[in-house]
C-alpha cells in the first residue's frame, strides 16, 4: 500500500514537471527561445597539395608552363615578366574571379613586364638583406673549422652542421618576412608600401606559424617534383621550377585568406589588368568594396 502510494505520487510529480516545462523553443523567462548564434567559421585550411592542383586544373597549364619556362631562360627580363604574371594570378584569386590563372600568351609579356618590376626589386632587396649575413656566418664558420687551412674530416662534419643550422635559422626567420613582402607587392604593386617595416613585420607575425609549416611541406613536394624533372634527362627541371613557382602563388593566397579569416589585415588590390578578363567596378580592398567586410579585420597600415 505504501509502495503503491509512493508510485502514484512519483507519477504525479513527474506529470506536473512535464506540464510546467516549456516547449523546446520557448522559455518562461525570455519568451520565444532563440538558439545561440553558430560559432565563427574556422580559418580555411592551408594545403600545399591544393596549390599544385590549382595549377594543373587551370585553363591551359601546359602552354602556360612551357611559355613561362622560356621566359625564365631570358635573364632578368623574362623573370620580371613572369613575376608580373604571378601578380596577375594572385590578384584574380583575391577577387574570386572564375578564371584565376588564364592562359599565358606572348602578347601579355610586355604589359606584364611593367607590372613585375616592383616584385623583382622587393624580392631582390629582401633576399639580399637576409642571405648576405647568412653567407657571412657560413664563411666564418668554415674558416674556423679548417683553422685557416683545408678542413679535416671532423671539420667537414662541423661545417655541414653549421651550414644546416644556419639555413634552418634563415628559413625560420626570413621566410615569413619574405612571404609578407612578396604578398603585399603582388597585391598592391606598390614598391615603397611593400617595404614598410611595420606593415611587413605585422603580417609576418600573424602568419609566422602558418608560413613555416606550409612552406616546409611545400618544399618537400617541390623537391620531389624537381627530382622527377631531373629524371627526364634534366630537361624537366625548368618546367618543374615554373610549376612550383606558380603553385607558390596559390599557397600565398591560401595563407592570406587564412589570416584574413582570423581578423587579419585586408590588403588593397591594385585595379589594373594586363590580361583580357572582366574586372570588377571597384578594386578589392577599396572603401567601396570594404563595406561588406567584417569589422574584425584590422585596418590597413
Amino acid at each position: 500500500m505504501v509502495r503503491a502510494s509512493w508510485s502514484a505520487s512519483h507519477i504525479f510529480v513527474q506529470k506536473k514537471h512535464t506540464m510546467l516545462s516549456p516547449p523546446p523553443y520557448e522559455s518562461a523567462s525570455t519568451g520565444p527561445y532563440r538558439p545561440a548564434p553558430p560559432p565563427p567559421p574556422l580559418p580555411p585550411r592551408v594545403s600545399p597539395l591544393a596549390a599544385f592542383k590549382f595549377v594543373l586544373d587551370s585553363e591551359a597549364p601546359l602552354t602556360t608552363v612551357l611559355l613561362a619556362t622560356g621566359l625564365l631562360l631570358i635573364p632578368f627580363i623574362g623573370q620580371i615578366a613572369f613575376l608580373g604574371y604571378q601578380a596577375e594570378v594572385f590578384q584574380r584569386l583575391v577577387r574570386r574571379e572564375e578564371n584565376a590563372m588564364p592562359k599565358l600568351a606572348t602578347t601579355d609579356i610586355l604589359p606584364l613586364l611593367s607590372r613585375g618590376i616592383s616584385a623583382f626589386v622587393v624580392e631582390y632587396i629582401v633576399m639580399s638583406a637576409t642571405m648576405f649575413p647568412a653567407f657571412m656566418v657560413i664563411g666564418a664558420l668554415t674558416f674556423l673549422a679548417g683553422n685557416g687551412g683545408p678542413p679535416s674530416r671532423q671539420g667537414l662534419w662541423l661545417i655541414a652542421i653549421a651550414i644546416a643550422g644556419t639555413m634552418a635559422c634563415v628559413f625560420a626567420l626570413v621566410m615569413p618576412v619574405w612571404n609578407a613582402a612578396v604578398t603585399r607587392v603582388a597585391l598592391t604593386e606598390d614598391l615603397a608600401g611593400s617595404l614598410k617595416p611595420k606593415a611587413v613585420l605585422s603580417y609576418a607575425r600573424r602568419t609566422w606559424t602558418t608560413v613555416l609549416f606550409a612552406y616546409f611541406v611545400f618544399s618537400l613536394l617541390s623537391t620531389a617534383l624537381g627530382i622527377a624533372g631531373m629524371l627526364a634527362c634534366f630537361v624537366g627541371c625548368y618546367p618543374a621550377i615554373v610549376l612550383a613557382q606558380l603553385a607558390s602563388v596559390h599557397l600565398r593566397w591560401q595563407i592570406y585568406e587564412s589570416q584574413l579569416a582570423r581578423g587579419g589585415t585586408l590588403i588593397p588590390v591594385k585595379l589594373r589588368a594586363a590580361l583580357p578578363a572582366p574586372m570588377p567596378a571597384v578594386a578589392y580592398g577599396s572603401p567601396s568594396a570594404r563595406a561588406n567586410v567584417p569589422s574584425t579585420n584590422r585596418p590597413e597600415y
